[in-house]
């Protein structure tokens, strides 16, 4: 069948008819109707079980998320504070003296800062990686026979 645009009653701009209906009402069709009204009458066996293994599923889940922002905050504070160490009396804070580490120059301290920064940021970047993964583990839904009805059919 060729690309032509055709009208009439039975046709929409461009293509067959059929296959518009088709998307247009297949939202709206039986077997969607059915699938719905069989998820709300028939409710599964065993929900309660399975909706408290979920609460503590994401209270898991948020316990670790919250403990990724706090590390990642934790990160950002010290990078920042560290590369912006020359600007420390700008904001009242002590600056540089000389006896601070890294020796009496300004370009020693900040060597000095930024190495320490890099090796904290190659420690918490495992930290974090490490805490992702947990997250994955604890938010995983085990894999676990179905029972009741089928599929619904709502997408």
């Amino acid at each position: 069948m060729s690309f032509v645009p055709m009208m009439g009653r039975d046709k929409v701009l461009v293509g067959r008819a059929s296959t518009v209906r088709r998307v247009l009402c297949a939202p709206v069709s039986a077997p969607v109707w059915r699938g719905a009204a069989r998820a709300v009458a028939a409710p599964r066996a065993g929900v309660r079980a399975a909706h408290r293994l979920s609460v503590l599923r994401v209270s898991a889940a948020v316990a670790v998320s919250l403990a990724i922002v706090v590390t990642t905050g934790y990160a950002w504070f010290t990078m920042l504070a560290s590369a912006l160490y020359p600007l420390r009396p700008l904001v009242g804070l002590p600056g540089h003296s000389p006896d601070s580490w890294g020796g009496p120059t300004l370009v020693g301290a900040w060597a000095v800062h930024a190495a320490g920064a890099y090796a904290f940021l190659c420690v918490l970047t495992c930290v974090v990686a490490g805490l992702t993964r947990l997250q994955a583990r604890v938010s995983h839904r085990p894999r676990t026979p179905r029972r009741g009805p089928g599929p619904t059919g709502i997408a």
